[in-house]
């Protein structure tokens, strides 16, 4: 019994291991320079959402309800801290890596999963959504939240883990629009099942 302990152990090791160098590699000086123009607007809609204003409504902003109401939740539970809010993008990112790692290692072995959460943290566009407060670390998240719950669910054909999945992919899209190209994707592939 403690082989298979030990054995369980040094498979997931590598993998914290990565998520640890990411999280620390995301959060360097978090707050060295406040001086990006979409992440003040993001943050100013947040910040009116806080006032009890109504986007789209009382202030025009591009941005979706699925990123901006949370944030504002955030703000408010952190006196407007901007610090906070980016290391939430920090937090969401990490989990997503663990997600990927999950789901890719359900689908394949662990050191392919491995090496695709390592290629997923250095990548150089998730660092930028890791560093601000921007709408990507949640369509992430919630997107790769939604395709390992899929991966769980479809092949039993689990009803309740397959509506979980579609929720996850439907908060994906509400954060940003092109979340909905997780559920295509899901849709494509379901497609081609039921053509096979």
């Amino acid at each position: 019994m403690r082989a298979i302990e030990r054995r369980r152990v040094l498979a997931v090791t590598p993998l914290v291991i990565v998520l640890a160098l990411a999280a620390v590699y995301w959060s360097q000086r978090l707050t060295a320079w406040l001086a990006y123009d979409d992440e003040g607007s993001y943050l100013y809609a947040a910040w009116r959402i806080c006032l009890g204003e109504f986007p789209y409504r009382d202030f025009l902003t591009p941005q979706l309800p699925g990123f901006l109401y949370p944030g504002a939740l955030l703000l408010a539970l952190t006196n407007y801290s901007v610090l906070a809010a980016r290391l939430w993008s920090v937090v969401q990112l990490v989990i997503t890596a663990v997600l990927l790692y999950l789901t890719v290692a359900s689908l394949s072995d662990r050191w392919v999963a491995l090496l695709a959460s390592v290629l997923f943290t250095v990548q150089r566009d998730v660092f930028w959504a890791a560093r601000f407060f921007r709408p990507e670390a949640p369509m992430l998240f919630w997107g790769m939240l939604g395709l390992y719950l899929f991966v769980l669910g479809y092949p039993r054909r689990r009803s309740a883990t397959l509506c979980l999945s579609g929720v996850a992919l439907a908060l994906s899209t509400v954060s940003k629009l092109f979340g909905a190209l997780y559920l295509l994707g899901v849709a494509l592939y379901i497609l081609r099942q039921g053509l096979r």
